[in-house]
């Protein structure tokens, strides 16, 4: 996190009192949905090449 540990107050202020936290929620869950693909393609992947 860009904010660092003690500094949970200024994350509250800038993403949710600035009513971004849609915004944030939305990009947290469609990076973990891409990176969840990209490393169960993967995996998949890697299985199939090691069952030859």
């Amino acid at each position: 996190m860009q904010y660092g540990v003690s500094s949970l107050d200024t994350f509250v202020e800038q993403r949710i009192y600035n009513q971004q936290w849609i915004r944030y929620v939305l990009s947290r869950l469609v990076g973990g949905l891409a990176y969840g693909m990209i490393m169960g393609y993967y995996f998949e992947l890697r299985k199939r090449k090691s069952n030859r």
